[in-house]
């Protein structure tokens, strides 16, 4: 089951690394790449939001418009986290 983050209208996805003992991702879904870490689900969680949060800062103060995450359907077995 592919484990995914939802914010604002974001997907992030969840990876481990268990050799680095922690966790990451990036927001799909957009072109610019936008990525975040943590060691709990909780701080993975708390980093992801933070990634969307400056993305969208970011894109504003470069007057640029945000993209939000193309979504697609849901496979079966597939849930957001």
């Amino acid at each position: 089951m592919e484990q995914m983050l939802d914010y604002k209208g974001f997907r992030g996805t969840v990876e481990t690394s268990e050799e680095d003992g922690c966790m990451f991702g990036r927001v799909a879904g957009i072109d610019d790449l936008v990525s975040y870490e943590g060691t709990t689900m909780t701080e993975l969680r708390q980093s992801f939001e933070e990634a969307v949060e400056h993305y969208l800062e970011t894109c504003g103060a470069l007057g640029q418009p945000a993209e939000a995450s193309r979504r697609r359907a849901a496979a079966p077995g597939e849930g957001k986290v």
